[in-house]
């Protein structure tokens, strides 16, 4: 944006195309627009356009608004269509004692809300005390 109002200063003083790219090469360095954009520029320039911001123009959008749903897709497609194996009932959680007393075996649960309702389930059978304390465990070592 800074070099376009440059060149359309150096455009009114009467400077050409390749001058203004001379000048703004020696302000700006290396990281400048191209000699055909400035052409451009000082082509609309000419003819009469005063504004130095770009069009607004329709179409294709620059960014990708789907990222989420698509991830939700793909996570939702695979819990529905992957055959995971079951964890064995002699599992270990060896960071929280209040885990010892999950049940490692089940039936499989197949949507996100199922298995919230699982491990809440689960959670809420631990006795808060053993929580408490797995809590406590867990604040001293670290």
């Amino acid at each position: 944006m800074e070099q376009k109002i440059n060149s359309k200063f150096l455009n009114k003083l009467g400077k050409s195309a390749g001058q203004n790219h001379a000048m703004l090469k020696q302000v700006h360095g290396d990281g400048i627009m191209t000699l055909k954009s400035l052409y451009a520029w000082f082509k609309t320039f000419i003819g009469g356009y005063e504004s130095a911001e770009d069009e607004h123009r329709s179409g294709r959008p620059t960014t990708v608004d789907n990222a989420r749903r698509h991830n939700t897709t793909l996570v939702n497609m695979v819990l529905l269509n992957c055959s995971t194996p079951r964890i064995p009932q002699t599992c270990h959680y060896r960071t929280f004692s209040c885990f010892l007393k999950l049940k490692c075996k089940g039936a499989k649960t197949y949507s996100i809300m199922q298995i919230e309702a699982a491990v809440t389930r689960e959670l809420k059978a631990v006795p808060m005390e053993e929580f408490s304390t797995a809590f406590d465990d867990l604040h001293t070592r670290c």
